[in-house]
């Protein structure tokens, strides 16, 4: 019987996810480091009474909106927000515009419909063929003896699977960030490689490859001064430096995309001869939060798709599940922390996503592919918007608020 190329090519997929149980259960999983406690529970830092997380995790700019609505309605209103990836757009909408009511009529306005329409998927690069053998190579290189893969090659638009904008259009991405009203912080990544080093392994121990960047305003920015990367201390032989960095002369729409290019798909920001990327390496900053804020909402996380689990394995030696499990089993469970943070129940999201959702899609499988969910028209992208935004409110009504450290505002 002849077996064909996909054929063969499926084979090698389904016996690497047969041995990942084996596998993920000995070395190659990293486990974290567990913390000091004095690493978020120092209270020389709590500058801010309420600190809202946006957390990353594709397009959720109106599921936060509308969260971030419905605590207002609650009279729950923070005095910061901290966006990572998917979360940095909904963190500039919330810094540069004070009036919720803009917030959310910027999302639905047909300016901003036209900018999301720039998003293209790269077709060379998520045709059926290039999707498997990437597929295929990742799933290798995760029970291999170095389980990190080559540095990535994003630097130029036709080496990326999604090409989005470098700079966005729209007036309100030209502001700078600001210490009066709402101050945020947007988090991201500075690439400490650059063109002409892709291939080289990110396993090499000599090197740390990427470095926690907060972007901000200058009083804000003195808060973040020397401090440790979380993931970095929870992950010491990862690729992440230990050591941060801050910004405070970006504007937020350069911020904010260079938190939202993804680490194997998406182009990063370049400044000079520095490129700056997601906010992927830590797409739930819940201990950055407990260190400047007395009181957090937060998003609960849920678990990664094995396939997005194990790009985090391979790009920066960090599980990302093992992170999530960390983040439940320990701060959830502390009672110094419990008091003080407010998480928010979305682990349905999926089924709103299945109706409602605007993410770029990858299907694996014989017939390989990204799909492009973007909708085709502006009507039916006012309903997926609206869909989200109402999610998001009803769902604010479930955080549990009951334990404030701080009295809510009427």
């Amino acid at each position: 019987m002849k077996i064909g190329r996909k054929s063969l090519v499926l084979i090698v997929i389904g016996l690497a996810i047969l041995l990942r149980g084996y596998f993920n259960s000995t070395a190659h999983v990293s486990i974290p480091t567990p913390l000091s406690k004095a690493f978020y529970l120092s209270k020389a830092q709590r500058h801010f009474k309420k600190i809202q997380l946006f957390s990353g995790g594709g397009f959720q700019s109106a599921v936060f909106l509308g969260y971030s609505d419905g605590l207002r309605k609650r009279g729950w209103l923070p005095d910061l927000v901290i966006g990572t990836c998917g979360g940095a757009f909904a963190a500039l909408l919330t810094s540069s515009l004070p009036n919720p009511e803009d917030r959310i009529a910027f999302l639905r306005s047909p300016e901003f419909y036209e900018e999301l329409r720039r998003v293209v998927i790269n077709k060379s690069k998520t045709n059926s063929s290039t999707l498997l053998s990437e597929v295929t190579h990742l799933e290798i290189q995760a029970v291999s003896e170095t389980p990190f893969l080559p540095l990535p090659n994003v630097f130029r638009k036709e080496d990326v699977a999604l090409w989005l904008p470098l700079r966005f259009n729209f007036s309100l991405a030209a502001l700078s960030f600001s210490a009066s009203g709402v101050r945020s912080i947007i988090v991201a990544s500075h690439f400490l490689f650059g063109p002409g080093e892709e291939g080289t392994s990110s396993g090499d121990a000599s090197r740390k490859w990427y470095r926690e960047a907060y972007f901000t305003d200058a009083q804000t920015a003195r808060l973040l001064e020397n401090r440790v990367s979380t993931m970095a201390a929870l992950y010491p032989q990862s690729a992440i430096d230990s050591n941060t960095e801050v910004h405070t002369d970006w504007t937020l729409g350069d911020a904010a995309r260079a938190s939202m290019a993804d680490i194997r798909y998406i182009q990063p920001v370049q400044k000079g001869d520095q490129y700056y990327g997601g906010g992927f390496l830590d797409l739930f900053p819940v201990e950055l939060a407990l260190e400047l804020g007395q009181e957090v909402v937060a998003v609960r996380p849920t678990s990664f798709s094995h396939i997005e689990n194990v790009v985090m394995r391979t790009s920066f030696g960090v599980d990302g599940n093992e992170r999530f499990r960390y983040l439940r089993e320990r701060l959830e469970i502390d009672p110094e922390v419990s008091k003080r943070v407010h998480w928010l129940d979305t682990s349905d999201l999926n089924s709103i996503y299945s109706r409602c959702g605007m993410n770029p899609h990858l299907v694996i499988g014989i017939r390989s592919r990204m799909d492009d969910r973007i909708p085709g028209n502006y009507a039916e992208y006012l309903r997926r918007v609206d869909c989200l935004y109402n999610y998001g409110l009803e769902k604010a009504q479930t955080v549990d608020l009951g334990k404030s450290v701080i009295p809510i505002e009427n």
